[in-house]
């Protein structure tokens, strides 16, 4: 008796189940899928600095031909009535906000979703800033000039490039990468942050970096050393190259149990034991220090 009485509870949650997900999937049938398109055009010369927030779109920013910053809002939204967007320019900043209201009900993310972008082009100028912050966006600059840069997103990718700076680029990423290429800034301090992602760059010349990662590695190559580089991982990997074989340096490497792999000469080692080096090149005038729990280090 009670076996019959727990298959028909069985058969009623299951039957309910298909029924909601039935209505689900007729209802958003039944919704048209919107087209979204909106452009707004400020005079570059009044903006000092742009500032995004968003959670439901990927940022991009590229270099514009005209006098104007252009932002471009474009893609599909099932419900768009539950956005929020605001453009507006307020002494100088030009702030972008994109928010979604969380509806009622269930939603089922496999039988609908969005997909918005955001288009910053900025003509050629020196911003004060650019402030990104995002949820599981993709962000992405290339070719702007500008003295201080923050992004920062959960579980989206970040990519930089063709960018320079003046005083300091702040990256932070939970679970996305970052991946940097031709970023100068000679007098720049560059601080990158990620918990699972990894940190790539190549044609890097920065006055200082500094690198965490957890378990993504970091694989940095620097036109040359110009000042102080740091990384810290937990399991990552690091690596750093230089085009140009730097002449002066401290070298300070430690780990618990990753191995090193260092191809620089002219070395003189005061250390150089397993699982620690400690070494320095000319009047070490940088300072290049990596600590480790099992990751390796590679220096060429």
């Amino acid at each position: 008796m009670k076996k019959a009485v727990w298959i028909v509870l069985l058969a009623l949650i299951l039957g309910g189940s298909g029924t909601l997900i039935s209505f689900q999937n007729t209802k958003s049938l039944e919704e048209e899928k919107r087209e979204v398109h909106k452009q707004e055009a400020f005079t570059a010369s009044e903006i000092q600095g742009i500032n995004v927030d968003t959670s439901s779109a990927d940022v991009q920013f590229i270099e514009g031909k005209s006098n104007q910053i252009q932002v471009t809002l474009s893609g599909y939204a099932w419900k768009w009535k539950q956005y929020s967007y605001q453009v507006e320019e307020m002494d100088g900043e030009l702030k972008i906000q994109l928010e979604k209201n969380p509806g009622l009900g269930l939603s089922f993310g496999f039988i609908r979703g969005d997909d918005l972008k955001l288009l910053i082009e900025v003509p050629e100028q020196k911003l004060a800033f650019v402030k990104i912050n995002t949820s599981s966006s993709e962000v992405s600059l290339s070719d702007l000039q500008v003295n201080h840069l923050i992004a920062s997103t959960s579980s989206g990718d970040i990519e930089v490039s063709n960018l320079q700076m003046e005083e300091k680029l702040n990256i932070h990423s939970s679970s996305g990468d970052v991946t940097m290429t031709d970023i100068k800034g000679p007098n720049a301090v560059v601080d990158l942050s990620t918990s699972s992602g990894d940190i790539e760059g190549t044609g890097l010349l920065v006055h200082e970096m500094k690198a965490d990662s957890s378990s993504g590695k970091v694989d940095v190559s620097h036109k040359r050393l110009a000042g102080n580089l740091t990384a810290n991982t937990s399991s990552g990997d690091v690596t750093f190259s230089f085009e140009e074989e730097p002449p002066s340096f401290m070298l300070s490497y430690q780990s618990s149990s990753g191995d090193e792999r260092i191809q620089l000469d002219g070395i003189h080692y005061e250390r150089r034991a397993e699982h620690e080096v400690k070494g320095h090149k000319g009047d070490q005038k940088y300072q290049i220090v990596v600590e480790t729990s099992s990751g390796d280090f590679t220096l060429y």
